[in-house]
Formats: C-alpha cells, structure tokens, sequence
C-alpha cells in the first residue's frame, strides 16, 4: 500500500462493557483504540429519507488502513467528527493493509 494513498486520519474506537459495583447494571464505556491512523477514505453511496416525518440518512464508506490485528467488527470507526459502525473487514494482499466497510453508527 503506497503512503501517498493514506491521506486522510481516522480514530479506531472500541465499545467496552463494565458492571458498575453499586447497582450491578451494564455500563458502556467507549475508549480508544488507536488515533491519527492513516487511511484512504472513499464514499461509496449514500441517502436521505423522511420516514414518518423523521429524516434518515445512511452512507457507506470503504476504508483502507495499513495491516492491524488489533480491530474488530464491532469496533468504530471516527473520521470527520462522525462515528462509522464497521460492517465488514477485508484484508489486502499478504498482511499489507485492511478494508473496511462502514457505515454510519447509530
């Protein structure tokens, strides 16, 4: 993967799960994983829908990294301020980068 090609920055995020000692009730903490990762981003598609009066919108993205072992589907991903639900993880040749397809997390 050249590096000319990784010209955009994204976070990696992950949702962690803890029980709170008081009320024993699930708490979701986000912490993260990795910042200022170096990627390609592209759009892939996108729209706008009213639904019962409520605006909807969804955007897939295809995003390309260096090779990691650290993320998962569940993992997010965040890039321009917005947060994106990894849906699939393709890996690019022999080890040398990652391919995720994101979508707009809820």
């Amino acid at each position: 993967m050249r590096a000319g090609e990784l010209n955009r920055l994204i976070d990696l995020l992950r949702y962690t799960v803890t029980k709170d000692s008081n009320t024993f009730e699930d708490i979701e903490t986000e912490t993260t994983l990795a910042t200022k990762v170096p990627a390609k981003v592209t759009f892939r598609s996108g729209n706008e829908a009213y639904l019962r009066g409520v605006n909807i919108q969804s955007q897939v993205l295809l995003i390309q990294t260096r090779y990691r072992t650290d993320v998962k589907v569940t993992d997010l991903v965040k890039y321009d301020g917005e947060r994106f639900q990894i849906d699939f993880i393709k890996p690019l040749g022999n080890r040398k980068g990652l391919e995720f397809t994101c979508t707009v997390a809820p």
